[in-house]
């Protein structure tokens, strides 16, 4: 971990990598409430530090449980074996934590403070030196009981591992299009600002789009096409420009529906994500 707890130099990989770690049970309960854009972004030429953070990059995975509760059942069987000594024992538990052994070892007292001072730090290396090694052969044998490779970056299949894998490539999948739609508007957004054009509008101009693009889950190479698509028609005052912008954000995302909003007087650009912006009304199936 770098600085400030960073693992990634590049922002958004560590905005990625944070949506799928969760260091206790607590983080894995399901989020309420779903973002809103507040307030127009405001002007800059880095859209990155102003646009909202979507509710997909803020996964909770409801997968991990599940999988846990699986190899941990699979690993009981092997780590319950006693060790030849309390020392041994009680490294063994500094590595499963308090809540597996207690779960899983409801008659040894957890005393991981038999460690410490006065033993010898380095005896204490050598008893954690030992307990990994075992651990790390238990753990083999589990997953090779649920016929788990060690390295599961390319598993796949219809099994608890294989759908948390497959939320895990989903989840980095989305923040690489989420950051490829940030640069194209960052693109688009210094383009227009040096044919001079009012600098306020193409900012909302460009976050709006961003927002479409992202809720439409566009692929990479789509997401030029329909920024240039919603800078050119947004705004308009052309009525027919309501049936163009359906026609030509249809062919990015067959689910998506554009129409007027009959209970306001002026149109609204609204997801299900929660936001609501003048100009149109998004409902997608």
């Amino acid at each position: 971990m770098g600085e400030r707890g960073q693992v990634f130099r590049e922002t958004w990989l560590n905005r990625c990598y944070k949506s799928l770690v969760t260091s206790n049970p607590s983080c894995l309960q399901p989020r309420t409430g779903l973002p809103r854009l507040s307030q127009p972004l405001q002007t800059s030429p880095n859209l990155s530090k102003h646009i909202p953070a979507l509710p997909s990059l803020s996964r909770s995975l409801s997968l991990l449980p599940q999988l846990l509760e699986e190899v941990s059942a699979a690993l009981s069987r092997y780590v319950t074996e006693p060790q030849e000594s309390e020392l041994r024992q009680q490294a063994l538990f500094l590595l499963l934590g308090p809540e597996y052994t207690a779960k899983h070892f409801p008659y040894h007292r957890y005393n991981v403070r038999a460690l410490e001072p006065p033993l010898n730090p380095q005896r204490k290396e050598s008893y954690m030196k030992e307990a990994r090694v075992f651990l790390d052969r238990c753990f083999s044998r589990a997953l090779n009981d649920l016929s788990y490779p060690k390295d599961a970056s390319r598993y796949s299949g219809d099994t608890p591992l294989g759908r948390f894998v497959g939320e895990v490539r989903a989840a980095y999948r989305e923040s690489v299009n989420q950051q490829a739609a940030v640069r194209a508007f960052e693109e688009l957004l210094l383009r227009r600002q040096e044919e001079e054009e009012d600098e306020a509008v193409v900012m909302r101009v460009a976050s709006w789009g961003y927002l479409l693009c992202r809720h439409c889950l566009l692929e990479i190479q789509e997401v030029f096409g329909v920024a240039e698509e919603v800078v050119r028609v947004v705004g308009m005052e052309d009525p027919a420009f309501l049936s163009h912008l359906r026609s030509c954000l249809a062919a990015q995302s067959p689910n998506l529906k554009v129409q007027r909003s009959p209970f306001l007087e002026t149109s609204m650009l609204t997801t299900s994500f929660g936001f609501a912006l003048p100009s149109l009304t998004i409902l997608v199936n």
